[in-house]
């Protein structure tokens, strides 16, 4: 059986929780493109790096599930994959990290001379807003502050020059 002989690695990235044809479709790609999912992930540990397998895993079976083979999609692919994701009610933060993800795991690939070019090169990213979206108090309470706190540096400057 295919599970029992991959490596530890293999075994985790793959969480055993998914279909057996998943694992198949995965694994049935050149060792040395496996390894350069290995490699990608090797260099980050923690969170990080559990964020990111979660993020391949993620991708490899929506690949799966359209017949797309991971080292063979398109930039449109990986556009639809993102728009899938949002129209799944995924927060623009987790879309955004999902894709840049899958854009550095290309990037290594071709570094690694797996690929000869990205796929994800140039594929739009939601924007994501960085205001603050905390309740504010609104403009008559910030006013009222503002001049509460005003008065009060006046009145201390009079009573120090008095």
């Amino acid at each position: 059986m295919i599970k029992e002989s991959l490596p530890l690695f293999w075994l985790q990235f793959l969480s055993l929780s998914q279909p057996f044809e998943q694992v198949r479709a995965v694994t049935s790609c050149p060792r040395s493109r496996k390894f350069g999912l290995a490699g990608f992930l090797a260099g980050y540990s923690g969170l990080t790096g559990e964020a990111y397998a979660l993020d391949l895993r993620h991708f490899a079976a929506w690949c799966h599930d359209r017949g797309l083979r991971l080292f063979g999609v398109r930039r449109a692919d990986i556009e639809c994959f993102g728009r899938d994701l949002e129209a799944a009610g995924r927060a623009r933060a987790t879309v955004t990290r999902r894709l840049c993800t899958i854009a550095g795991f290309y990037k290594y690939a071709v570094e690694e001379e797996l690929l000869e070019h990205s796929p994800a090169v140039h594929v739009r990213r939601p924007r994501l807003d960085y205001e603050s979206h905390a309740a504010g108090l609104g403009f008559p309470a910030e006013h009222a502050l503002v001049s509460l706190l005003a008065l009060n540096v006046y009145r201390s400057n009079t009573r120090l020059s008095g």
